[in-house]
């Protein structure tokens, strides 16, 4: 549907939509978008899925017309598989020292893995890596901001036809120490929001890369008889300084934005940008330090 917030992946290729129109957001590295040169910023004036024929299930073709800044559009045409979404968990250490936590979903799995990398993670810092987060179970969101934030430090409220309540950091007393960046966008959906507005406002992070989603009303489930589940919006969610995010989304301190040169050679830029923004902050943390005790 043509409304801000919109996420599509065809095959290796993630378009959303800003509000005014679609726009090409990720490239997957080695795809075939990818190899037909598809880059991160072209407009997309429409794209047309139909089902390969005579082909395995969730065989798909995409005529893509991209906007170009001379000679008129351009018509991409290639097949891929439709596949369900394969949420993924991962960590790595850059050379900085720096730990990256990667994660696609809030559950109970997710957010006791994710607070076991953040206490094992180093003084250097951390990059929690939401970009494709798009949301979960809102006490798992709490259980990993209970890692970054002091205890009991307020995260917003949910208010419901019936009830309101608080939603605040749990008194675990192992917050993390060390700086720490948040990696969003415009696949950065519900809970994910929630995270990284309250760790930028409790000046517990930085922000890099692009707007998030807009979608963060609380939500319940009912399932259907065919064995699907059926989502509805059921309250609201601010902020803990009165801020609602829904259909405005969680904007970047720093924006970041990958290119298709980049993806080419294997570099992630906004996790680049993370880094470089951690190493300041470190810099000016010990410069700070070192004047305080200098002074006379």
């Amino acid at each position: 549907a043509d409304m801000g917030g919109g996420v599509a992946d065809l095959g290796g290729l993630s378009v959303v939509h800003d509000g005014k129109q679609w726009i090409v957001y990720d490239v997957e590295e080695g795809s075939t978008p990818e190899r037909l040169g598809v880059e991160h910023g072209r407009i997309v004036i429409s794209a047309r899925t139909t089902p390969v024929r005579n082909a395995a299930v969730g065989r798909m073709k995409v005529d893509l017309m991209l906007a170009k800044r001379k000679d008129g559009p351009e018509t991409i045409s290639y097949e891929f598989t439709a596949e369900e979404t394969d949420f993924e968990e991962w960590s790595d250490v850059l050379d900085s020292g720096v730990t990256v936590i990667h994660f696609d979903v809030f559950d109970s799995y997710t957010g006791s893995w994710a607070l076991d990398e953040i206490h094992e993670a180093g003084d250097a810092g951390i990059i929690i890596d939401m970009r494709t987060n798009r949301g979960g179970n809102i006490g798992a969101m709490v259980q990993i901001a209970s890692a970054l934030l002091p205890d009991g430090t307020p995260i917003g409220q949910t208010a419901g036809r019936m009830l309101t309540l608080p939603v605040k950091a749990r008194a675990d007393g192992r917050a993390y120490a060390g700086p720490v960046a948040v990696l969003i966008g415009p696949q950065t959906a519900s809970a994910g929001e929630m995270l990284a507005y309250a760790a930028r406002q409790n000046g517990r992070a930085v922000l890099v890369g692009d707007r998030t989603s807009g979608q963060v009303l609380t939500a319940r489930f009912w399932p259907l008889p065919d064995g699907g589940r059926l989502s509805v919006a059921t309250g609201n969610f601010t902020a803990s300084d009165g801020s609602r995010l829904e259909g405005i989304g969680v904007s970047p301190d720093i924006p970041a934005a990958q290119t298709l040169q980049a993806i080419r050679q294997g570099r992630d830029l906004i996790v680049e940008a993370a880094d470089k923004a951690l190493a300041e902050r470190t810099a000016a943390a010990a410069a700070a330090l070192d004047a305080s005790v200098s002074a006379p």
